[in-house]
């Protein structure tokens, strides 16, 4: 461990850095993604590509060792996923296929690795945090001045009308996750009345998108970081934070139209999407049928999963599940390593008992187990924001390469 008076002088001197800021606008338009496409990709991917030229003559100049022994304990899993989709191309049963999707399967394991890489302080991971959440407003106020309220309750919200609300619900877990992070301090037991006025307003938006994987991620996230904290505080606390979120909920769920209330909370609807036919259940059940049988111990290929899936169905079809995607994509490469890199992420977090972290974490484990995430930036944009808090929380802070 660090001397305290060292970690105090450290403290007094944190700042943001420039290439920390650029990572912060990252963080604000990720939620936005959809109405921020273009043919060219995404304006996130550009600013992230921004943030690598700011951070690399960083690290230069600072003389911050990357490769350590540390770095590699973690970095090591990405990075051979990253090697395995390339090399899938040799079997893939698409080659363009693969190709086209391995520019995905490269820069999001890419630009974790660098950011785990790169130190951060207290103060830079605090500020990436707020504007995360502020990212999730955007969403509210956008939607709002666009469509009004009358046209948001008509129909499953998308900012966009070609994509996925279930996508946009993914979004807007990190930021809800935040807000309720925020609104009650454990250590204070003290409530900031800012994030409850913030965390409504992406709550209501968050129920719109009809998505009942991103009601189950947002109840594995609650219980978990109650379950979690509840080590640390007294039971009061619990209790206190548990009758606040839930009159917070009843009052806005009873604004949601009675299609809503049956789609998210009913339990005929959750059995339908077990037991219909094109539901995921039933696609999961044909995918242990009819693929995994007769699945080559390579698997198919980086994105060919959907090919698979259309012997079956006769058109292209989603696997909506991430794990299970793997499997098809990798075959008893991909699961395993993509398993043992959660495993190792969810350990580093133990050492450092974080509730919050861990419970973010668990939350978008959730998330991907019913949506095909590997290539979407709602799941890796929480893994980064794990990546900074570890940089950031770690007893190495390293300051012009040294300790």
């Amino acid at each position: 461990m660090m001397d305290p008076m060292v970690i105090k002088k450290i403290n007094k001197k944190e700042t943001i850095r420039l290439h920390t800021y650029i990572l912060g606008i990252y963080f604000l338009i990720s939620p936005l993604e959809d109405v921020l496409s273009f043919e060219v990709g995404t304006l996130a991917k550009y600013v992230s590509i921004l943030f690598l030229f700011a951070v690399i003559p960083f690290l230069y100049i600072n003389k911050v060792k990357i490769i350590t022994k540390k770095n590699m304990q973690l970095c090591v899993f990405p990075f051979m996923m990253i090697i395995l989709a390339w090399l899938s191309c040799f079997w893939s049963i698409s080659f363009q296929t693969s190709f086209s999707r391995n520019i995905s399967y490269t820069t999001l394991p890419l630009l974790f690795i660098i950011i785990y890489c790169t130190p951060f302080n207290p103060r830079e991971y605090r500020y990436v945090l707020n504007m995360a959440l502020l990212g999730g407003i955007l969403v509210f106020i956008i939607i709002v001045f666009e469509m009004g309220f009358s046209q948001i309750l008509s129909k499953r919200l998308t900012l966009n009308a070609s994509n996925d609300p279930n996508n946009l619900a993914a979004l807007l877990l990190l930021p809800l996750c935040i807000s309720i992070g925020k609104f009650y301090d454990f250590k204070l037991h003290k409530i900031k009345p800012i994030y409850f006025l913030v965390g409504i307003p992406v709550f209501f938006i968050f129920l719109i998108t009809g998505s009942r994987g991103g009601v189950l991620s947002l109840v594995v996230f609650l219980i978990s970081y109650l379950w979690l904290t509840s080590v640390k505080t007294n039971f009061y606390g619990i209790i206190k934070i548990i009758i606040i979120i839930s009159i917070i909920a009843y009052f806005i769920i009873r604004l949601l139209p009675e299609g809503y209330i049956l789609r998210l909370f009913s339990k005929e609807s959750y059995i339908n999407a077990a037991t219909s036919s094109g539901q995921r259940g039933q696609i999961w059940k044909n995918i242990f049928k009819y693929i995994i049988p007769e699945l080559p111990i390579y698997g198919y290929g980086s994105g060919c999963s959907f090919i698979a899936l259309s012997w079956i169905y006769g058109h292209l079809k989603g696997v909506h599940n991430t794990y299970l995607n793997m499997l098809i994509q990798y075959g008893i490469f991909g699961l395993p390593l993509f398993i043992a890199f959660i495993i190792k992420v969810f350990k580093t977090l133990l050492k450092e008992k974080s509730s919050f972290e861990i419970a973010m974490l668990l939350g978008i484990l959730c998330t991907i187990f019913f949506l095909d995430s590997y290539a979407k930036k709602f799941f890796w944009n929480i893994l980064y924001l794990l990546a900074i808090f570890l940089r950031s929380n770690s007893s190495e802070i390293m300051v012009r390469g040294k300790r």
